[in-house]
């Protein structure tokens, strides 16, 4: 779990940076760790829920000592939780209670969110963020329709909480 975390007078403190743990393209993220940037978030997802819970325990010490937050993409709420806090998939979050997040306390919450009304709901539930995505066009994604800077600006403004993009971005659009 992470210490009390700050609170700034805007809301909760956010990592900068986020990477999503992908089975086909980032099946082991442990080598990437160490050249993360500073405030960084690493998303734990697997199909087998089991299978991402023992892949947050095994990297949890590599990513504290690199000021790494671990985050578990959950789509059910697990028993305990082996890290920093939650990400929960758009479609799952309607299977979540507040009673669970009372239990898990998880320092961070966010969840996936691919529209408006999926950022009010995040939202009313008390995430800390929403992961919008996809940005641009992504290779885990291939054929889905990608947002674009415009979409995702207007997405942005009417977001009642702090808006993550996710999905294609590489180095030459990091500006």
């Amino acid at each position: 779990m992470l210490p009390d975390k700050p609170v700034l007078s805007d809301g909760p403190s956010l990592p900068d940076w986020y990477v999503m743990m992908d089975r086909a393209r980032l099946p082991d993220p442990s080598a990437l760790v160490p050249h993360l940037p500073a405030n960084s978030a690493l998303i734990i997802r697997d199909p087998d829920p089991l299978v991402a819970a023992q892949m947050a325990v095994k990297l949890g010490e590599h990513c504290r000592r690199h000021g790494v937050l671990v985050l578990l993409s959950c789509p059910e709420p697990p028993q305990t939780l082996p890290c920093d806090g939650i990400h929960i998939p758009e479609k799952a979050l309607a299977r979540w209670r507040a009673s669970d997040l009372q239990r898990l306390r998880p320092g961070l919450l966010t969840a996936s969110a691919h529209s408006p009304r999926a950022i009010r709901r995040a939202a009313h539930f008390g995430c800390d963020a929403v992961i919008v995505s996809p940005l641009f066009a992504t290779k885990s994604h291939p054929g889905s329709p990608a947002l674009g800077f415009s979409r995702f600006a207007r997405i942005v403004r009417e977001s009642a909480l702090p808006v993550i993009a996710l999905g294609g971005i590489g180095k030459r659009d990091l500006r």
